[in-house]
């Protein structure tokens, strides 16, 4: 499935803080679960370096592999995701390798998942960088409203954060 991933991400500071999110929010609690991301590139990087993503998500004993394109400019973070369910990891895997394509990185999270109208929320929980939430909406326009939202509990527009899980984890190293 193709689609336009579009999200506002931003650094959790404390369970507080999730507090006032969710009770300023108020969205309907869907479910808990855990991802485990494998991501991928060639030895040169030239994913990474062209902005592009390529990983095999493990999600509830299904497996799903995902392209994601360059990342547009806007208030949030909007990229071309194109994303297909995969019966056979190994195999999957034993294909990139064919393909000269290593396994760069892998992150763990545990995600709570809520809906928020016509928009998702996520409070994420990622091994070895701490905690986070993202909402995704349904049309770009909706980016200035969540941004104006947040504003109104005291997180700014400066506290939202563009990089990647896995920037963010090869940064920290």
């Amino acid at each position: 499935m193709q689609t336009l991933e579009k999200e506002i991400k931003i650094k959790i500071r404390d369970e507080d803080e999730i507090s006032k999110i969710l009770n300023y929010f108020n969205p309907t609690f869907i479910k808990e679960y855990e991802q485990i991301d494998y991501y991928y590139d060639f030895h040169t990087h030239d994913l990474f370096l062209r902005d592009e993503v390529l990983r095999i998500r493990e999600e509830n004993s299904k497996y799903y592999l995902s392209y994601k394109g360059e990342r547009e400019e806007n208030d949030g973070k909007a990229r071309e995701e194109i994303t297909v369910e995969i019966s056979n990891p190994i195999v999957m895997e034993e294909i990139l390798t064919k393909l000269n394509f290593k396994k760069a990185l892998v992150i763990k999270k545990k995600r709570r998942e809520y809906s928020l109208n016509k928009n998702k929320l996520y409070i994420d929980f990622v091994s070895n960088l701490g905690i986070f939430m993202e909402i995704e909406v349904d049309k770009k326009d909706d980016f200035r409203d969540i941004i104006n939202k947040l504003n109104e509990i005291g997180i700014t527009r400066d506290r939202i954060i563009k990089e990647t899980y896995a920037e963010l984890l090869l940064l920290k190293a």
